[in-house]
């Protein structure tokens, strides 16, 4: 795979400050940089912000990422299933928040199902899309939704069909994130809305972390704050209406495993953890 050199995604602008120099030592990605569970943190491309309007992105970038995402098994990942399904039961009461009635949900970059399976349980009419092979059956077949394999661009779906679409730490990995939300609009409902969570590249956290930042992955091509977002949002046509910090819960046994320790005692397995470092938040936005 080679390196690609690319514009801003939300101005156009092609002038920008470096952030934060490659300490990428492979000049090609291999399959476990696209695997969820990675730990192969402080391994990034070259990090810039845009002179412009200030997002900052990944450029120059890998090219082909996607053929990579298309062969991804991430057996590691169901681990966490009970953690991460516990999370998307609190986004669920978020999204009830904002749209009571249940109706159709489009979960983009839906993995192993876990989200789409909470989503069924609270009655919502459920689809995904999913490039990973592995992950779209898995989805489909623990669910029983409708999974497009493939990316975001791939699907063929209706028109103003959509009440609920949701992108769950999933912009950040797109290459063209405003195309994406150009097309959800287009699959929204009026009225419907979507939701979308990443990590704040501009929260005192990742400040304070430079570039020892975690979420400064290879895999991260884009990193959002909420005004970017916002205005990306509002570039194609939906109209932010909240955004929020939010915390992930997780048991202290997957905690200690993603930085290399291997535990088997039970209390690990029923201590749940709280992590809240500030710097993951939700944005919910109305198709106008």
């Amino acid at each position: 795979m080679s390196l690609i050199n690319v514009k801003c995604n939300l101005c156009g602008a092609d002038d920008y400050r470096v952030l934060y120099d490659s300490t990428v030592k492979d000049t090609s990605p291999s399959l476990e940089d696209c695997v969820s569970t990675i730990n192969r943190y402080a391994s990034f491309n070259r990090v810039v912000s845009c002179r412009s309007c200030g997002l900052v992105y990944a450029n120059p970038r890998d090219a082909g990422l996607k053929r990579l995402y298309e062969q991804v098994v991430d057996d590691e990942y169901l681990e966490s299933w009970h953690d991460r399904a516990r999370t998307f039961r609190n986004h669920i009461r978020i999204l009830e928040s904002f749209k009571k009635e249940k109706g159709r949900l489009l979960d983009i970059g839906c993995y192993g199902g876990i989200f789409l399976d909470e989503a069924k349980k609270h009655g919502y009419d459920i689809s995904g899309i999913e490039p990973s092979r592995w992950a779209a059956e898995l989805a489909a077949g623990k669910t029983g939704a409708r999974v497009v394999c493939g990316g975001w661009d791939d699907a063929s779906l209706p028109s103003d069909y959509f009440d609920i679409v949701t992108i769950w730490d999933v912009i950040e990995h797109l290459e063209d994130p405003s195309a994406c939300l150009r097309q959800v609009q287009m699959w929204l409902k009026p009225g419907g809305i979507v939701a979308i969570t990443t990590h704040d590249i501009g929260s005192l956290f990742a400040r304070i972390m430079g570039k020892r930042y975690p979420w400064l992955m290879r895999f991260h091509l884009y990193h959002f704050e909420p005004k970017t977002l916002s205005a990306m949002l509002a570039k194609n046509g939906l109209e932010t209406i909240s955004a929020r910090c939010y915390v992930k819960r997780f048991f202290l046994k997957y905690i200690l495993g993603r930085i290399g320790f291997s535990l088997r005692n039970i209390l690990f397995e029923k201590v749940a953890i709280p992590l809240n470092s500030g710097d993951m938040f939700m944005m919910i936005a109305r198709k106008k």
